[in-house]
């Protein structure tokens, strides 16, 4: 069975969630078998998510009976959901009984849930191809990544492997399952054979600290975001008597919450393991052990086990040299089989072959540790100045106390700030430290930078 289901101890308890609701391991293995008839192979299946013992266990069903899951927000907009439905034609969709207001024909029941039949065409699915997932949960945007099953299972080996998940770990499944994050903490932990408490609570809820305090969890996994909300509730003053990892992906850290984590971790006596990646790369590409945090801060570490890293210079080859810069290049069997921008590119096979062009900027020390510097594609060229838009929002991160967001086109740099009061001098701040004329530079307060679920900014101004 799919992460070895089936050879689990069948008493451990592999999923919880908010509702109280249990899985056993085997348990699951029995829907797994149980299930296997209820839509035909190779079936298109809309989820509409959330992180619920219900979606997991009919996720984990669709793997091992081979239909392909497109996992979507089950709070998404329905004018959103039409969008994707009118693109890819799906057979059936899995929600929370919605009123979807579609031609459905059949439905089947899963606990709370529901599964709408809605398509009876064969599609024309690759065998290759084990699920989706939308390159934006915000916008509505088609454009999927496209995974292979033996993507699944590298990542969840690998990334079980370099965190020493064990038996008796215990996993806060915090992240949206419909994000890449997510998606890896529960499959890494299911491989390894321990348990994921789910939950759908929001960071400032009580329900969310109780859980961090009296389920046992032993690996915390979050996106900066998920640290930012945190320490502002005092997480720091905290003690988590389970806690043995913190683990971060998702962007990166600014150097004071970096340094605040590493600090809370050599305190508790835990490890704090940042970690990058991709939904193109299934989640994790590269971990920095937690040895090396309080010398290599803001490192992205080295690639995780089965991967590898290469830099690519100007002129498109491979830069051999150990201290070097330029886009990061990845390859490893967890890097996704390509796009899908319509229902036919459902059909394709491998286009990447192993090997994705992150389009991250990066720089490899003299200890070949990874550094990034930027992103290919937020870079302004102001007056012939090649300013990195990732690292404007660092620099003023750590330098006020403000969230912010820097966009701008090659006439201007734009900045907009969650703080009133440093407006005016931001300003001139940025003009010195950047070498740019203050009057190509523009501030503007905003109450709060709009994110996504997964803490992503979702807007491009």
């Amino acid at each position: 069975m799919i992460f070895d289901i089936d050879i689990k101890e069948p008493s451990t308890v592999a999923l919880k969630d908010d509702g109280g609701n249990i899985l056993k391991y085997g348990e699951l293995a029995n829907i797994l078998r149980d299930k296997s008839d209820i839509l035909p192979k190779r079936s298109l299946v809309f989820v509409l998510a959330d992180n619920s013992t219900s979606v997991v266990s009919f996720l984990i069903t669709c793997f091992e009976n081979k239909w392909v899951p497109l996992l979507l927000n089950g709070d998404l907009d329905s004018l959103l959901l039409e969008n994707y439905i009118h693109t890819y034609k799906p057979n059936a969709i899995f929600s929370m009984g919605l009123n979807l207001g579609l031609d459905v024909y059949k439905t089947i029941g899963w606990d709370n849930y529901k599964i709408d039949s809605i398509n009876s065409e064969n599609l024309d699915l690759h065998d290759d191809l084990s699920f989706l997932l939308p390159t934006s949960g915000s916008t509505g945007s088609p454009k999927l990544v496209r995974h292979s099953y033996n993507n699944i299972i590298f990542s969840a080996k690998s990334v079980s492997s370099f965190f020493e998940i064990q038996t008796s770990d215990v996993g806060l499944g915090i992240l949206p399952v419909y994000y890449t994050m997510g998606f890896s903490v529960i499959t890494s932990h299911l491989q390894a054979g321990a348990k994921v408490v789910l939950s759908n609570y929001s960071l400032t809820d009580r329900g969310f600290w109780d859980i961090l305090k009296n389920d046992g969890i032993t690996i915390l996994t979050g996106v900066p975001y998920t640290f930012e909300v945190m320490f502002k509730m005092r997480f720091e003053r905290i003690k988590i008597e389970s806690l043995r990892i913190i683990s971060q992906g998702g962007g990166k850290l600014s150097e004071s919450l970096w340094n605040g984590l590493q600090v809370y971790a050599e305190k508790n006596n835990i490890q704090f393991i940042p970690t990058y990646g991709q939904t193109e790369g299934t989640a994790r590409m590269s971990y920095l052990e937690s040895e090396s945090v309080k010398e290599k801060i803001g490192s992205i570490g080295k690639a995780i086990p089965g991967g590898y890293f290469d830099i690519l210079g100007e002129n498109n080859t491979i830069i051999e040299e150990i201290e070097a810069s330029g886009e990061l290049i990845y390859r490893g069997d967890n890097v996704t089989l390509g796009y899908a921008e319509a229902l036919q590119d459902l059909s394709k096979g491998d286009e990447r072959f192993g090997v994705l062009n992150t389009g991250d900027i990066v720089r490899r020390d003299k200890d070949s540790f990874y550094f990034i510097i930027g992103r290919k594609k937020r870079f302004l060229k102001i007056f012939g100045l090649r300013i990195s838009l990732d690292e404007v929002e660092s620099l003023i991160k750590n330098n006020f106390e403000t969230d912010c967001y820097a966009s701008g086109d090659d006439t201007s740099l734009k900045v907009f700030t969650t703080n009133i009061d440093i407006v005016d001098e931001l300003k001139m701040w940025l003009s010195s430290k950047l070498n740019l004329f203050h009057q190509a530079i523009h501030i503007d307060f905003i109450e709060e930078i709009p994110r996504n679920t997964a803490g992503k900014v979702i807007f491009n101004k």
